[in-house]
């Protein structure tokens, strides 16, 4: 079975027109202010793009917040990349969203905390730790996934692109469900690449 693939941090509507395929699983769009790829609480998000398939990206952002960014561009999957707690998690849950918990993870990264969000998250997602909340176009020493034993379907981030999503297809682990791939598809912050695009869905999921 092939994994599911992500592309995050979409903003501008010609280029999500551009790059719709429907080998994507997830369309990701960026709700942090602080965020090269912040979407803007009321920007636009392409027709095109199923709402099945959207997912906002919050960083410690209020539950009312959020409930106003699922009514305005029909989200139905949460990602929380902030240090939110799973009570809070618990609560979007409630609403019937979709969950994926993101973990910033380096070195020093304990994967037992994962252990917490076992009856929240449906998908938890390891990005490298880095001086910005996700995009920062680093890799982590992917070994590390070894110590994860948490049974919660997970996503790989953290500078995936063309070159490297090979090498990230080979990775034997039994919750290694799909691929978020940002920053390395780009030609500038939140434009991506539709030959990049290709290629990395090609690899992924070859069309038939």
């Amino acid at each position: 079975m092939s994994l599911k693939i992500k592309i995050c941090g979409l903003r501008e509507k010609e280029n999500m027109q551009a790059i719709v395929d429907d080998r994507i699983d997830w369309y990701g769009f960026i709700f942090y202010r602080e965020s090269k790829r912040y979407l803007g609480n009321f920007g636009y998000i392409a027709p095109e793009i199923p709402t099945e398939k959207r997912v906002g990206v919050f960083v410690n952002e209020s539950v009312e917040e959020i409930k106003k960014m699922v009514k305005h561009h029909q989200l139905k999957t949460i990602q929380l990349h902030g240090e939110e707690e799973p009570s809070f998690g618990r609560e979007l849950k409630a609403l019937n969203l979709s969950i994926i918990k993101a973990f910033a993870v380096d070195d020093n990264f304990d994967f037992s905390i994962c252990d917490e969000w076992k009856d929240v998250a449906d998908y938890l997602l390891f990005d490298t730790k880095g001086n910005a909340r996700g995009g920062n176009g680093q890799t982590f020493n992917w070994q590390l996934l070894n110590l994860y034993t948490t049974k919660i379907p997970f996503l790989l981030s953290g500078g995936l692109t063309p070159e490297n999503v090979q090498q990230a297809l080979k990775i034997q682990h039994p919750y290694l469900s799909g691929l978020d791939v940002n920053s390395g598809l780009e030609d500038a912050p939140g434009i991506k690449n539709k030959l990049k695009v290709e290629q990395v869905l090609n690899y992924i999921n070859p069309r038939q």
